[in-house]
């Protein structure tokens, strides 16, 4: 049996409701149009870990103007020449600097500038795949 982390969501557009669960993915962040965060950890352990395993799920309510940002640890784990990381600080300051567009490409487009420009051009040493979800009504 295979282990893996494993992020499961369900977007419903009509009432803006994401429900989904967690299993022990990075958490995606989930930036406010005020600047606050959220992090979606609720779920559970890694799926094949431990047999039985029952997983909590959750939901969060995303209004025009947040942003939605899932990624792999590839991204916040990007490294620049004095071994700092980009982390999830630098996902939020980018989101920030990407405002007042909140259109997916542009934000997509932004991280994965800043994270060029923070390792200064260096290889990446794990994948790097984001999902940017963001309402408009």
């Amino acid at each position: 049996m295979s282990i893996l982390p494993l992020f499961l969501a369900l977007l419903d557009s009509e009432s803006n409701k994401l429900h989904y669960i967690n299993a022990g993915h990075n958490p995606p962040v989930l930036v406010r149009a005020d600047g606050r965060l959220e992090l979606l950890e609720e779920g559970g352990t890694v799926v094949g870990l431990l047999p039985g395993v029952r997983y909590n799920r959750a939901q969060v309510e995303v209004y025009p103007g947040d942003v939605l940002v899932l990624y792999t640890d590839g991204v916040v784990e990007a490294s620049n020449a004095a071994g700092d990381m980009y982390g999830i600080e630098g996902l939020v300051r980018s989101v920030e600097a990407a405002r007042p567009s909140v259109a997916p490409h542009a934000v997509l487009a932004r991280i994965l500038a800043d994270v060029n420009e923070f390792s200064a051009g260096a290889p990446a040493t794990d994948d790097q795949t984001l999902v940017i979800i963001s309402p408009d009504k």
